[in-house]
């Protein structure tokens, strides 16, 4: 057997596999392909069919939710074996199919690049209070700005950081920002580029280490679960609907926008199933004035996917993952279907700009992060003071 199989074998308790279809009865994946099952991917390996499990282009199926590992007796990470699968399946060839020409990694794999210095500052208006030096808060803006250019004909990207930095002012906070801030690492970690991922890690662990802040508030689902569980960083890392929800919670805030209706709320697996944290975006949403939650069906750990990860596969079967998601959102009568994380909003924003989706089904996808804002009567949508 391989021996980075082997050794991934250990550590996410694979070899324990009772092989009770648990895993398969709830892939979003197994229930369209019935030839993709991730207790499969296991067996394969476990048989020592090493050649045909590496060179399989379903292994880049998978979409590494953790629904799997929610509903496994023997606590399998499957995703994460799936991830050293495919760092093998590199090595042979196979390299799955990347969304949006390859944009996004491209782009990742540029910033990992100790030589090249970036303009990812051009977002900020004037009047936003940041510095670039030392601070109590760091906030990660992750790879919106980039977003914003990939993905500007159905998503403004930088509303979101502007946002987020909105919020701080009005707070009392100037957040730090780094001006040569990296990828944190996490598509090219999950795609098994782990050289890559290492190098992002370095740089931008040197970066932080820098500015000496205490705490780091991250805008993306992804970001959040990355820099707090696969960075050695001394610096307490937040999600911002956590750092939001306190605020919200624990301040006399005088709300401007109160006349919100329905609001449905998607949990990012990252977020969700990964970092356990379902609670704190509601609570935002529940304190602000005029905001009534609704549930979907699935909610909290049963959330379906958005439909795509780490940027792979973006395919049919991954348009109907996003379809049946906003489905059930409108089936809540919300009129705005929230998220905490912009990778979320971009996917399923996406499949709503597609010209032939039935207006029944297109719905106002918004990132937490806005919605706050906006009811505190922040400008977000660019048109700043200059």
């Amino acid at each position: 057997m391989n021996e980075r199989i082997q050794e991934s074998f250990k550590q996410t308790k694979a070899y324990f596999c009772l092989e009770c279809g648990k895993c398969t009865s709830i892939c979003p994946v197994s229930q369209k392909d019935c030839s993709f099952t991730p207790r499969l991917v296991v067996k394969k390996a476990l048989l020592d069919f090493e050649d045909d499990l590496l060179s399989d282009e379903r292994i880049w199926d998978c979409l590494t939710c953790n629904l799997c590992n929610d509903v496994c007796m023997s606590d399998v990470k499957l995703p994460e074996f799936i991830r050293t699968v495919r760092e093998q399946g590199l090595s042979v060839g196979n390299t799955g199919n990347p969304s949006h020409c390859e944009m996004p990694h491209t782009i990742a794999r540029l910033m990992a690049n100790s030589n090249i210095s970036q303009n990812r500052m051009w977002w900020i208006a004037e009047d936003m209070k940041v510095n670039h030096n030392e601070g109590e808060y760091l906030l990660w803006t992750g790879c919106t700005p980039y977003f914003k250019t990939i993905f500007s004909d159905f998503d403004e990207a930088t509303e979101v950081p502007r946002a987020a930095v909105r919020l701080l002012n009005y707070f009392g906070i100037e957040p730090v920002l780094l001006e040569n801030e990296k990828c944190c690492g996490h598509d090219m970690l999950w795609v098994g580029r782990n050289e890559i991922f290492e190098n992002l890690r370095r740089q931008n662990t040197e970066s932080i280490e820098k500015t000496k802040v205490s705490t780091i508030i991250t805008l993306c689902a992804e970001g959040y679960m990355t820099l707090k569980n696969d960075y050695d960083l001394d610096s307490d890392v937040v999600h911002i609907s956590q750092f939001l929800a306190d605020k919200f919670e624990n301040n006399n805030i005088e709300f401007k926008k109160k006349d919100w209706g329905k609001i449905t709320y998607h949990d990012p697996c990252r977020l969700g199933r990964f970092a356990g944290e379902y609670e704190a975006p509601r609570k935002v949403l529940k304190a602000i004035p005029g905001v009534e939650l609704v549930e979907m069906e699935r909610n909290r750990h049963r959330s379906p996917c958005c439909g795509v990860s780490a940027w792979m596969n973006c395919d049919d079967f991954s348009r109907e993952l996003r379809m049946n998601k906003l489905i059930m959102a409108r089936d809540t009568e919300a009129e705005i279907l929230a998220t905490a994380c912009p990778k979320c909003r971009i996917h399923l924003r996406c499949y709503t700009a597609n010209e032939h989706v039935q207006p029944q089904i297109a719905m106002n996808v918004e990132d937490i992060t806005v919605l706050a804002a906006q009811s505190l009567g922040l400008e977000v949508n660019g048109r700043w003071k200059k």
